[in-house]
């Protein structure tokens, strides 16, 4: 490794002391692709061999375990995460208990903030009020509903399955789990 590099990593290793932790975790995967996404999605359609969304899970926590090592290797040591984000993608397609078991690993490898904010986005077609009564039980504090519009013929033209009325069901489950919750217009 280069001298230079070293001492760029140490110049980072200690900007991270003062600033917050946040970690995002995309999860790519969707039941359909929207018209108007052009985030980095895929269907089941559009996954090949050795791709697949029920081992999505287990590669994440893979990663992070290589990231923390990496981490230590170089002297990196950062603080407790202040947020957590998932985003996508769908989160939701995967299913509520591998989101959690990502959740915990993202806990035992660098701890929360006693406030940190822990949240997901959510097609309300795939968070019924069992999932997201998982998601409280794990950990999460926030949930975002992407809910585009209330506008039945809108949704049809953004490529959206759920009804307005899904959305509402989704918010009133959040709410009864003492989760946050938010929509996307």
């Amino acid at each position: 490794m280069s001298l230079e590099l070293d001492a760029e990593l140490n110049k980072s290793a200690m900007q991270t002391e003062s600033m917050p932790f946040e970690v995002y975790v995309h999860v790519p995967f969707c039941l359909r692709r929207c018209g108007y996404c052009d985030f980095n999605t895929y269907t089941a359609r559009d996954l090949g061999e050795g791709a697949s969304r029920e081992g999505y899970a287990d590669v994440a926590i893979q990663e992070m375990r290589l990231v923390k090592k990496w981490q230590e290797y170089h002297g990196i040591f950062e603080p407790k995460a202040q947020s957590v984000f998932f985003g996508g993608g769908t989160p939701t397609v995967l299913k509520a208990q591998d989101l959690v078991r990502i959740l915990q690993e993202i806990r035992n490898l660098w701890g929360f903030n006693k406030d940190a904010e822990i949240t997901t986005e959510a097609n309300p077609d795939t968070a019924d009020e069992k999932y997201i009564e998982t998601l409280a039980e794990g950990g999460f504090t926030r949930i975002s509903f992407g809910m585009q519009s209330a506008v039945p013929h809108v949704l049809k033209t953004l490529d959206r399955t759920h009804t307005p009325e899904n959305v509402t069901r989704g918010v009133k489950a959040a709410n009864a789990c003492g989760l946050r919750s938010s929509v996307d217009l």
